[in-house]
C-alpha cells in the first residue's frame, strides 16, 4: 500500500500525469492531478465506440442520425437488450433489472486522433428510432 502511494506521489511530483502537455498544468492542484492519473491509468470502460468530431457538453442532450453501416450495427447492438418500444421512439426509462447499465450507453469520441488517451465521454441513449433500413435517430445525454 505504501508502494502504491509512493508511486502516485512520485508521478504527481514528477508531473508524469500531464497528458495534455500544457505548461499551465504545474499550477493544477494535486487532487486534480491525482484524479487525472487514476482515470488515465486505472479505469477501463468497455463499450461500443462512436467516433466523430463534434462538440459535446456534459449534461446537455444532443441528437445524431446514424446512417453508416458500422453505426447502424452499433446502435442495434446497444439497443438489443432493451424493449422493442425503446427502439421505436418511446422515451427510454431506467432499466433497474439490468446490473451494469440502466440506460443504453456507448462511448463517444469527438476528438482526433483516436488513440489510447484520446478524451471521450460515455453517452446514454435517451430516445432512439431505428428505421426499417437500419438507420437511426438517437437523442443522447453525455
Amino acid at each position: 500500500n505504501n508502494n502504491i502511494n509512493n508511486n502516485i506521489n512520485n508521478n504527481i511530483n514528477n508531473n508524469n500525469i500531464n497528458h495534455n502537455n500544457n505548461k499551465d498544468d504545474n499550477s493544477m492542484p494535486d487532487y486534480k492531478k491525482l484524479f487525472q492519473y487514476v482515470v488515465a491509468n486505472h479505469i477501463r470502460y468497455k463499450a461500443p465506440l462512436f467516433n466523430m468530431p463534434g462538440n459535446v457538453q456534459i449534461g446537455k442532450e444532443f441528437g445524431l442520425h446514424f446512417f453508416e453501416p458500422r453505426y447502424r450495427l452499433l446502435i442495434s447492438e446497444v439497443m438489443a437488450h432493451y424493449p422493442v418500444s425503446f427502439r421505436r421512439g418511446e422515451p427510454i426509462v431506467a432499466q433497474k433489472h439490468l446490473l451494469h447499465n440502466k440506460f443504453p450507453t456507448f462511448l463517444y469520441v469527438n476528438h482526433s486522433p483516436l488513440a489510447a488517451r484520446t478524451p471521450a465521454c460515455i453517452v446514454q441513449v435517451q430516445q432512439c428510432i431505428i428505421f426499417p433500413d437500419g438507420t437511426a435517430d438517437v437523442f443522447l445525454m453525455p
